[in-house]
């Protein structure tokens, strides 16, 4: 059962700490946890994965960053922690506990039986989707090696208006796609010594899991468009966009899904230490 109190939203940066404060002061919080999260999506997710009657979910107002700068804040209370997308983070945090692989979405699609459920309720068929799913990443592979080492290096890359489609269609071909990101980072291009860089970690990854470097949001509009590539007429399919698309996703990850991620043994493991209540 959800308590609906257990949510704190409408805060703002500065309220949160002190609404933390104030929870940690209250003597029936001695065995509760404030989990602050990245956003109001994360919140959305977790609010069914997590016991809601011994918890309490915060927006962080400052995504990862703001998770660990309100941490910081708390160093000595073990009540409070934070979840996050690991995205390319290689540095572990005390009380920060990250999603499996990538991101959410990763982790969500990383399971077969989720990932099963969500695409029949789309399509009204029962996929492959381990082979769908490699489909999928393989399409990415070198926008996602790209995205891993701009984050990495700090190289300031920006891919708002590189044009996803476009990467896909030509997912085999490295010149093209690195052609089609200069296009719009023209004054912060990949020029050759950078193409070395993306040449040799496409060898060092090639074979491994590419869920750890895949973008959810990348997955989810390369998966979209498969799904409309091989139902261009099931109106469920088309009329999707990939917002929606990873709003699905999300709601078909249930609780039985999270006991089988590596994010739900850590937070078993945390409350076993510290008689909490968090799952």
């Amino acid at each position: 059962m959800t308590n609906s109190n257990s949510i704190r939203t409408n805060l703002t940066a500065s309220s949160v700490q002190n609404e933390i404060r104030l929870l940690l002061s209250v003597p029936k919080n001695k065995y509760a946890t404030m989990i602050l999260l990245e956003g109001i999506d994360d919140i959305k997710l977790f609010v069914s994965l997590i016991n809601n009657e011994n918890t309490y979910l915060f927006e962080s107002y400052g995504g990862k960053l703001g998770i660990k700068n309100i941490l910081c804040k708390f160093t000595s209370d073990y009540r409070v922690i934070g979840i996050a997308d690991r995205d390319y983070e290689t540095q572990n945090i005390p009380r920060l506990f990250y999603c499996d692989y990538c991101n959410a979405e990763m982790m969500i699609v990383s399971n077969d039986d989720s990932l099963s459920y969500t695409l029949f309720q789309i399509t009204s068929n029962w996929l492959d989707i381990s082979v769908l799913r490699k489909h999928v990443l393989d399409k990415l592979f070198y926008f996602s090696i790209i995205r891993k080492l701009n984050e990495e290096l700090c190289w300031g890359i920006s891919f708002e208006e590189v044009p996803l489609n476009e990467i896909i269609i030509n997912h085999s071909d490295l010149y093209r796609i690195i052609a089609l990101i200069n296009l719009k980072n023209r004054s912060n291009k990949l020029e050759d010594d950078r193409v070395s860089l993306i040449e040799s970690e496409a060898k060092k990854l090639a074979g491994q899991n590419l869920l750890n470097c895949t973008n959810g949001h990348d997955f989810c509009k390369g998966m979209l468009k498969e799904l409309k590539k091989q139902y261009p007429h099931t109106r469920s399919v088309t009329c999707l966009n990939a917002d929606e698309f990873s709003s699905f996703i999300r709601m078909g990850y249930h609780k039985n899904h999270f006991k089988e991620s590596n994010l739900y043994n850590a937070l078993v493991n945390y409350q076993i230490e510290h008689d909490l209540y968090i799952v």
